[in-house]
């Protein structure tokens, strides 16, 4: 653990909402300042979202006083594409470059339409397993772009089922403990 003093911009992008919140650090202690959850065109508006979401958030920011230096954007699980890939052992020593290599045969977009990113699951003598995760580079770049010219860059981008695990992580102080999360939507009911 580290101490540290930041306060940061969360945004979550949903399919017809997005939630804002402002949060204040201060050592080992994590508190909300603000919160708002405002509606989005849904996905039939695909071309409208990511300039309502801009103007949502400028306005969030605007009236609360938010620093947007440390910004996060979190996309729904729903969003990203997830597969598993076995690699020999020797691949370890430039895992990256060879999933990049690999993408085309582990992700349903091409190369070049995707942001991805990975973890390793176990390794042993012989074996890499491997998580990877993919993004429509599309969907993230119009989000980017749109509040970018807001003048908000986040710095980093993730799913918010990553985003609740590290809280619960942080808040449980076992960052690396084990964790189970169930998240429930509207569409599993």
């Amino acid at each position: 653990s580290r101490a540290d003093f930041l306060d940061g911009l969360g945004i979550y992008v949903g399919p017809t909402e997005a939630a804002f919140v402002y949060l204040h650090k201060r050592f080992f202690q994590v508190r909300l300042r603000e919160y708002a959850v405002v509606p989005l065109p849904g996905p039939e508006h695909a071309a409208d979202r990511p300039q309502a979401l801009a103007q949502a958030v400028a306005q969030f920011a605007q009236a609360h006083g938010v620093d947007t230096r440390r910004t996060v954007l979190c996309l729904p699980r729903a969003e990203a594409a997830f597969s598993r890939a076995q690699l020999p052992a020797a691949a370890r020593e430039n895992l990256e470059q060879v999933l990049e290599y690999e993408l085309e045969n582990l992700s349903p977009l091409p190369r070049d339409q995707v942001f991805f990113d990975f973890a390793v699951c176990a390794t042993d003598e012989e074996r890499i397993q491997v998580l990877l995760m993919c993004v429509s580079r599309a969907t993230v770049q119009g989000y980017l772009d749109a509040l970018e010219g807001v003048g908000i860059r986040p710095r980093a981008i993730g799913l918010a089922s990553t985003a609740i695990a590290d809280y619960i992580a942080f808040c449980t102080g076992q960052p690396e403990a084990p964790l189970s999360l169930l998240v429930g939507t509207k569409e599993d009911a």
